[in-house]
């Protein structure tokens, strides 16, 4: 009986390690290499549940950062992007956007917009004062959601 015990608790010792340190691992972020310019797209959402989210979209490269990025491209250090990956840079939880607007139609848009909203700055997203200007190239740590997003390292 002592045998069996001593047994049973080395084994639900070593479960509950495991299942203690598992989670510490479940996420994996891997370096996605950008470049500043246009970017595709940006916004900020907020939901009902109240977490909110920045994006910004990107082109994926078709070639490994290595070989250059065009303006407003982001791409892994070893391969191009897949069709199925996701090309937008999401951060989850922003407190801190720096926001300006403009009500002057200040826009190549038609219909002119009533309203414009800009995104400058986040602590969040550090790396948001690079993304409009082509000259800087700027590196950030994501998985993938499996969806529409590539979720930055906080």
């Amino acid at each position: 009986m002592g045998l069996l015990f001593k047994r049973l608790s080395s084994l639900f010792c070593l479960l509950f390690l495991l299942t203690i340190t598992l989670p510490a691992f479940a996420t994996q972020y891997y370096p996605l290499n950008c470049r500043g310019g246009a970017p595709a797209s940006m916004g900020f959402q907020i939901f009902p549940n109240g977490q909110n989210q920045l994006f910004v979209g990107f082109k994926g490269g078709t070639k490994p950062s290595s070989q250059g990025l065009a303006p407003g491209e982001c791409s892994w250090s070893d391969r191009g992007f897949r069709p199925s990956e996701p090309t937008n840079l999401c951060v989850l939880n922003v407190q801190d956007l720096v926001l300006s607007s403009t009500s002057t139609g200040v826009s190549s848009c038609i219909p002119k917009p009533i309203l414009q909203l800009f995104i400058h700055w986040s602590k969040s997203a550090p790396w948001m004062e690079k993304i409009r200007d082509e000259s800087n190239y700027f590196t950030v740590n994501v998985t993938s959601d499996g969806a529409h997003c590539m979720i930055v390292n906080p």
